[in-house]
């Protein structure tokens, strides 16, 4: 094997064990993580963490065949949640929203440069949920606009 093939599989190695980095890790690190367009054509596990345009994505549930015009984004967010773990969720350290991110409730997000609080009725602090849309597009029901 010449170094390059040893690199090569130990960058293997470095991958597959990063899938099991908490997400809080994981965003750390997202160039230890493959690229979505390196699975198209290909299955692809649900749990999986993938990077598409600097953001790292976990895969919701198993995709039979990677399709090259169906990448992570609103059309296929039934498929992927973005994570962000590298903001606080405070008013000071807003978490930038991405449609089809897991949102928690008594978190700050910034949306088209205004601050909004996840505060739906029902929910606890602390109880997350995956939502398709954007804070903006979802006040009154699940966010309000704050100050």
């Amino acid at each position: 094997m010449s170094i390059v093939d040893d690199a090569r599989a130990f960058r293997a190695k470095i991958e597959a064990s990063a899938q099991y980095a908490p997400d809080e890790v994981a965003v750390q690190c997202k160039d230890l993580y493959p690229t979505w367009e390196s699975y198209i054509g290909k299955p692809l596990a649900a749990g999986i963490k993938v990077r598409y345009q600097d953001k790292l994505y976990k895969v919701v549930q198993a995709i039979s065949v990677v399709l090259e015009n169906q990448p992570p984004s609103l059309d296929t967010a039934a498929l992927y949640t973005a994570s962000d773990e590298t903001h606080a969720g405070t008013k000071e350290d807003p978490i930038p929203a991405v449609a089809g991110m897991e949102y928690e409730k008594g978190k700050y997000y910034s949306d088209g440069g205004k601050l909004y609080l996840m505060n739906r009725q029902g929910m606890n602090d602390g109880d997350k949920i995956t939502l398709y849309y954007l804070p903006s597009q979802l006040v009154g029901q699940y966010f309000e606009e704050a100050a």
